[in-house]
């Protein structure tokens, strides 16, 4: 009972170190709707300003809604997106507000927020036949690491001004839940700066499990300055997920302009990684069109409150169509999972829950991961009958 209740309380506290980290991020608490899209800039001349503020409130909606498709869809699918010029906007508009504005005689300068209609924007991206995205992913950790000139890359930099561009930039995210670590004595013991740096899979686990994120990008920067002024001249940024350490989702360099102030260049640089950690997770999560798949699979439980907790997880993973239970015991499940898209996918949808897809002598098995994860190129599921 005592060894429970100590499970019970790691838990616990790993999931409150992952809270308090995300709600301290600038924003984080208030973060925007995923159908809210912010900061539109429209800026129209036209016979009179209350014909420019229509024609500018009209246009500043269609740009909100194609910068709302490219959120939810694959870059891959940008270029399929079905054109905005000559649809009934309004009927895609929840509502709209004015950040700021200038009017003159004839001219409307302002900045939108415009919050679109979920249901009506995902038929619109059906009918195109384009998959997207429909919910946040769940907490990603961030672990910033920094190296000035050719010293050696290091996490927990005090005061290091890829740190702070972190700290301002987190909450930009828009389809991805990111979080930072606390970057404490506990998480310097749990992992330190060099193992962080070169990818040390006990270390990264180990700053997992202390705030109880399935997942952990690595998102390192070298600042390259002047060796007369000191001025920042380059940032090359790269960023990998501990779990696929060996392809980075971006490797980059970032020439600094000579007007461009410090923090706006770590901002852009941050704005980047933040864009190839969503575009990751989005390639990961979106499901295309096909036939769906059945899979017989053996699930492992410890009480009934774990398969609940389970099949909830399951029938939230957008690639999982159907779950069927076959047969039900007190320590095991047998499924029929009826699935979108190929094995692999779907071995990846179930990572994110924390379960592995294992083929064994006796079939299919859904284990946590940790255990026997690898698979075998396996024969294709047979597809559903109707």
């Amino acid at each position: 009972m005592r060894n429970e209740a100590s499970a019970w309380l790691g838990t616990w506290r790993s999931a409150a170190l992952l809270l308090l980290a995300w709600l301290a991020l600038p924003g984080a608490a208030g973060a925007a709707d995923l159908y809210r899209v912010q900061g539109i800039p429209v800026d129209v001349t036209a016979a009179s300003a209350v014909a420019a503020r229509q024609i500018a409130i009209d246009s500043g909606e269609r740009e909100g809604l194609v910068r709302l498709m490219r959120r939810l869809t694959s870059p891959d699918d940008h270029a399929a997106l079905p054109p905005v010029d000559r649809l009934p906007v309004e009927r895609f508009v929840n509502s709209f507000e004015i950040a700021q504005e200038k009017l003159g005689p004839t001219r409307y300068i302002a900045t939108l927020n415009v919050s679109y209609v979920a249901a009506e924007v995902q038929g619109l991206l059906r009918s195109a036949g384009i998959p997207f995205v429909t919910r946040r992913s769940d907490p990603i950790l961030v672990v910033p690491v920094e190296a000035s000139g050719e010293a050696a890359p290091a996490a927990w930099v005090e005061n290091g001004p890829w740190r702070a561009a972190w700290d301002e930039g987190v909450s930009r995210a828009t389809v991805t839940v990111l979080a930072l670590p606390l970057g404490d004595l506990a998480d310097i013991s749990a992992a330190p700066g060099t193992a962080v740096a070169a990818g040390d899979k006990a270390a990264l686990d180990a700053l997992a499990a202390r705030y109880g994120s399935g997942t952990v990008a690595v998102a390192s920067a070298r600042l390259e300055r002047a060796p007369d002024t000191g001025k920042l001249t380059r940032i090359t940024v790269s960023v990998r997920r501990a779990d696929a350490w060996g392809k980075p989702l971006l490797d980059a360099a970032l020439d600094v302009a000579p007007n461009e102030t410090e923090p706006a260049a770590l901002g852009r640089a941050v704005d980047r990684v933040i864009g190839a950690v969503e575009n990751d997770w989005k390639r990961q999560t979106l499901v295309r069109k096909g036939p769906v798949s059945l899979l017989s699979a053996a699930l492992p439980l410890a009480d009934l409150a774990s398969w609940v907790q389970i099949r909830r997880q399951l029938t939230g993973l957008p690639e999982i169509r159907s779950v069927q239970v076959d047969a039900f015991a007190q320590t095991e499940a047998r499924l029929t999972i009826g699935y979108a898209g190929d094995l692999p996918q779907l071995a990846a949808a179930v990572e994110r829950i924390g379960l592995s897809l294992a083929q064994e002598n006796d079939g299919w098995h859904l284990r946590p991961a940790g255990g026997p994860a690898a698979y075998p190129a396996p024969s294709p599921a047979l597809p559903a009958t109707p």
